[in-house]
């Protein structure tokens, strides 16, 4: 997969994604789907379901790191 740019996620074609399936957005975070599942649920990360799909918005994984990004302090 391609990497995170400033502006979303590019795919195979070099589009801009605006939404990640949770399998992608996990894998960018770090966690586990089940992890990046519970944070939908409890409103940490937003989605949108549509049809079937659940989608999850780049921005939104964007703004999640931003709120838990620590400045100093034990690790």
């Amino acid at each position: 997969m391609n990497p995170l740019n400033n502006t979303g996620r590019a795919d195979s074609n070099n589009r801009l994604r605006l939404t990640l399936r949770p399998r992608e957005a996990a894998e960018v975070l770090g966690v586990s789907e089940r992890t990046l599942r519970e944070l939908m649920r409890s409103g940490e990360i937003p989605y949108a379901k549509i049809s079937r799909a659940v989608l999850i918005p780049v921005q939104g994984l964007e703004d999640f790191i931003a709120r838990h990004t620590q400045k100093g302090g034990p690790c």
